[in-house]
């Protein structure tokens, strides 16, 4: 485990993981699969972005502009 300023960093055979040291329900996952999120402290997982794309559920912005991607 490495510890840095605002999160902490865990290495895995499911992946490298990171977690939000001011709120560790808050958590990033990173393998072969993709890049994962989860904000119930890894219970559940959501693909954010894998070798197809980036996951529209997993988007949290207001609005895109389809016109300029």
């Amino acid at each position: 485990m490495i510890s840095a300023t605002n999160n902490v960093v865990e290495q895995s055979s499911d992946g490298i993981t990171l977690s939000d040291a001011n709120d560790p329900s808050r958590k990033v996952r990173i393998n072969a699969s993709g890049i994962f999120v989860s904000s119930n402290g890894g219970t559940t997982w959501t693909n954010a972005i894998n070798s197809k794309g980036v996951s529209t559920s997993a988007l949290t912005a207001g609005s895109i502009n389809a016109n300029i991607i």
